[in-house]
Protein backbone atom coordinates (compact mmCIF):
# COMPACT_ATOMS: atom_id res chain seq x y z
CA UNK A 1 0.00 0.00 0.00
CA UNK A 2 1.18 3.28 -0.59
CA UNK A 3 0.64 6.45 0.90
CA UNK A 4 1.15 10.71 0.40
CA UNK A 5 4.57 11.61 1.83
CA UNK A 6 4.56 13.72 4.56
CA UNK A 7 7.64 15.21 6.17
CA UNK A 8 6.25 14.81 9.48
CA UNK A 9 5.80 11.23 9.85
CA UNK A 10 8.15 9.58 7.29
CA UNK A 11 11.99 9.45 7.47
CA UNK A 12 13.16 12.28 5.11
CA UNK A 13 16.63 11.35 5.29
CA UNK A 14 15.54 7.43 3.99
CA UNK A 15 13.27 9.50 1.60
CA UNK A 16 16.21 11.75 0.16
CA UNK A 17 18.35 8.37 0.01
CA UNK A 18 15.83 7.04 -2.69
CA UNK A 19 15.55 10.02 -4.61
CA UNK A 20 19.57 9.89 -4.97
CA UNK A 21 18.89 6.36 -6.25
CA UNK A 22 16.73 7.71 -8.55
CA UNK A 23 18.20 10.96 -9.86
CA UNK A 24 22.09 9.65 -9.65
CA UNK A 25 23.90 10.85 -6.71
CA UNK A 26 22.46 15.23 -6.79
CA UNK A 27 23.89 17.71 -4.31
CA UNK A 28 22.17 17.86 -1.15
CA UNK A 29 20.25 21.60 -1.44
CA UNK A 30 18.59 20.10 -5.00
CA UNK A 31 17.34 16.77 -2.87
CA UNK A 32 15.57 19.40 -0.57
CA UNK A 33 14.66 21.19 -3.04
CA UNK A 34 12.51 18.95 -4.81
CA UNK A 35 11.13 18.08 -1.45
CA UNK A 36 10.37 21.63 -0.86
CA UNK A 37 9.58 23.35 -3.62
CA UNK A 38 8.44 20.77 -6.63
CA UNK A 39 6.13 18.14 -4.38
CA UNK A 40 4.30 21.44 -2.78
CA UNK A 41 3.03 22.45 -6.60
CA UNK A 42 -0.10 21.37 -7.21
CA UNK A 43 -0.44 17.96 -9.53
CA UNK A 44 3.23 16.79 -8.17
CA UNK A 45 2.61 14.17 -6.06
CA UNK A 46 5.21 11.91 -4.10
CA UNK A 47 4.36 8.78 -2.66
CA UNK A 48 6.23 5.85 -0.51
CA UNK A 49 5.62 2.74 0.51
CA UNK A 50 7.36 1.63 3.66
CA UNK A 51 7.53 -2.01 5.85
CA UNK A 52 7.79 -1.66 9.65
CA UNK A 53 8.51 1.91 9.34
CA UNK A 54 11.16 1.49 7.12
CA UNK A 55 10.71 3.54 3.71
CA UNK A 56 11.22 0.68 1.19
CA UNK A 57 10.11 2.48 -1.65
CA UNK A 58 9.03 6.03 -3.07
CA UNK A 59 7.37 6.89 -6.41
CA UNK A 60 7.13 10.74 -7.46
CA UNK A 61 5.00 12.24 -10.16
CA UNK A 62 3.82 15.39 -12.40
CA UNK A 63 -0.08 14.60 -13.10
CA UNK A 64 -0.57 18.45 -14.26
CA UNK A 65 -1.87 17.10 -17.61
CA UNK A 66 -3.86 14.40 -16.11
CA UNK A 67 -5.70 11.98 -17.07
CA UNK A 68 -1.25 11.43 -18.60
CA UNK A 69 0.96 11.55 -16.25
CA UNK A 70 5.18 12.18 -16.20
CA UNK A 71 7.28 9.78 -13.77
CA UNK A 72 9.59 12.50 -12.30
CA UNK A 73 11.17 9.78 -9.57
CA UNK A 74 11.22 5.82 -8.47
CA UNK A 75 13.13 4.02 -6.50
CA UNK A 76 13.14 0.99 -4.52
CA UNK A 77 15.93 0.23 -1.37
CA UNK A 78 18.01 -2.30 -3.04
CA UNK A 79 17.33 -5.11 -0.39
CA UNK A 80 13.36 -5.02 -1.34
CA UNK A 81 13.85 -4.83 -4.95
CA UNK A 82 12.94 -7.65 -7.49
CA UNK A 83 10.01 -8.05 -5.25
CA UNK A 84 7.06 -6.02 -7.05
CA UNK A 85 7.49 -3.06 -5.26
CA UNK A 86 8.61 -0.53 -8.13
CA UNK A 87 5.65 -2.04 -10.74
CA UNK A 88 3.16 -1.93 -7.82
CA UNK A 89 3.58 1.65 -6.97
CA UNK A 90 3.39 2.48 -10.93
CA UNK A 91 0.20 0.33 -10.75
CA UNK A 92 -1.42 1.90 -7.90
CA UNK A 93 -0.77 5.60 -9.32
CA UNK A 94 -1.90 5.18 -12.13
CA UNK A 95 -5.20 3.54 -10.99
CA UNK A 96 -5.67 5.99 -7.96
CA UNK A 97 -5.73 8.91 -10.77
CA UNK A 98 -6.94 7.27 -13.05
CA UNK A 99 -3.93 7.81 -15.62
CA UNK A 100 -4.52 6.59 -19.13
CA UNK A 101 -0.80 7.24 -19.58
CA UNK A 102 2.84 7.73 -17.84
CA UNK A 103 5.63 8.79 -19.52
CA UNK A 104 9.36 9.06 -18.38
CA UNK A 105 12.88 9.20 -19.22
CA UNK A 106 15.67 6.93 -18.16
CA UNK A 107 18.66 5.58 -18.44
CA UNK A 108 20.34 2.21 -19.91
CA UNK A 109 20.34 0.75 -16.72
CA UNK A 110 16.68 1.12 -15.89
CA UNK A 111 15.25 0.71 -19.12
CA UNK A 112 14.77 -2.96 -19.20
CA UNK A 113 12.85 -3.21 -15.53
CA UNK A 114 10.13 -0.43 -17.47
CA UNK A 115 9.63 -2.36 -20.32
CA UNK A 116 8.73 -5.38 -17.82
CA UNK A 117 6.37 -3.20 -16.53
CA UNK A 118 4.37 -2.70 -19.91
CA UNK A 119 6.61 0.41 -21.11
CA UNK A 120 7.39 0.73 -24.67
CA UNK A 121 10.97 2.62 -24.75
CA UNK A 122 12.61 4.28 -27.71
CA UNK A 123 16.20 5.96 -27.54
CA UNK A 124 16.23 9.72 -27.42
CA UNK A 125 18.75 12.24 -28.01
CA UNK A 126 20.92 12.59 -24.64
CA UNK A 127 22.62 15.94 -23.76
CA UNK A 128 25.23 13.61 -21.59
CA UNK A 129 28.02 12.18 -24.30
CA UNK A 130 28.14 8.69 -24.40
CA UNK A 131 24.83 8.14 -22.09
CA UNK A 132 21.91 6.11 -23.77
CA UNK A 133 18.61 7.71 -22.96
CA UNK A 134 15.21 6.26 -23.17
CA UNK A 135 11.44 7.75 -23.07
CA UNK A 136 9.32 5.03 -22.01
CA UNK A 137 5.51 5.45 -22.18
CA UNK A 138 2.84 3.17 -20.94
CA UNK A 139 -0.39 3.76 -22.85
CA UNK A 140 -1.06 6.61 -25.19
CA UNK A 141 -0.22 10.22 -24.19
CA UNK A 142 -0.80 12.59 -27.12
CA UNK A 143 1.74 14.32 -28.56
CA UNK A 144 1.03 17.87 -27.00
CA UNK A 145 1.25 16.00 -23.51
CA UNK A 146 4.46 14.66 -24.16
CA UNK A 147 5.85 18.02 -26.00
CA UNK A 148 4.54 19.72 -22.57
CA UNK A 149 6.67 17.59 -20.65
CA UNK A 150 9.41 17.85 -22.48
CA UNK A 151 9.56 21.58 -22.54
CA UNK A 152 9.35 21.66 -18.45
CA UNK A 153 12.24 22.01 -16.42
CA UNK A 154 12.59 21.50 -12.98
CA UNK A 155 13.13 24.43 -10.31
Amino acid sequence: MIEQYDRARHNTDEVKNLLTMAIGYPAPDFLQKLLDVVYDIEGHHLFITSNQNKVTGIIGLDITARPHGWLLHLAVRPDYRRQGIGKSLISQVMEQFKLESVALETDQNAVDFYRACGFTAVEITSKWPGVHRYRCIKGQPPKSVLKYYHNLTMP
